[in-house]
């Protein structure tokens, strides 16, 4: 929500051609490479996606030479704030739709074969169980939590400076509720 939420796109919404190969470079075989192309192989979708639900972008040509290999930047205008609101006005306008605000996801829910059925969410009011066909996990990485850092990264991992300040609020949240199931 508070990032530029750039994407390094080529023209035609292809990711950029060089992603895969400097991930698996600089991962130093640590990358997972299969969803390094996944990822690759979604983001014209991805920008079908924002077209549809009318979430304001631009694409900008880089006329310099940069780590881009794919020509250019695109981003939602005026930053990842254009996708909450835009999104977040789809889902309150939906008759059957309530985004909890201010809730917390502490335990995902299965059924007697390990699929997951739901979530056990708290909040002010309580805590309470949601069942869902389907969850899904959106809520960033872990920059912002010191023990991932140095579990993944290094003794210094938390020396890494970030790119955007409030990926110090990122604290590794769904890694930790999948973790139970499996997930890491």
């Amino acid at each position: 929500r508070w990032t530029s939420s750039w994407f390094r796109i080529t023209k035609d919404r292809q990711l950029d051609p060089a992603f895969s190969e400097m991930m698996e470079r600089l991962g130093e075989g640590k990358a997972d490479l299969d969803y390094c192309r996944t990822y690759a192989e979604e983001v014209p979708a991805t920008f079908d996606f924002l077209d549809r639900h009318g979430v304001p972008w631009v694409y900008f040509e880089q006329p310099f030479a940069n780590r881009n290999t794919g020509g250019g930047l695109a981003m939602p205008v005026p930053g990842g704030v254009a996708i909450v609101d835009t999104l977040a006005a789809k889902v309150d306008a939906l008759p059957n739709a309530e985004i909890l605000y201010e809730t917390e996801a502490v335990a995902l829910e299965t059924d007697e074969r390990g699929s997951v059925t739901g979530v056990r969410v708290c909040s002010s009011w309580g805590e309470r169980s949601l069942t869902a066909k389907a969850v899904v996990i959106a809520c960033g990485g872990f920059e912002g939590a010191q023990d991932m850092l140095a579990e993944h990264l290094g003794p210094r991992g938390s020396e890494l400076p970030l790119i955007a300040p409030t990926l110090v609020n990122n604290r590794g949240d769904g890694i930790r509720l999948t973790a139970p199931l499996g997930g890491d």
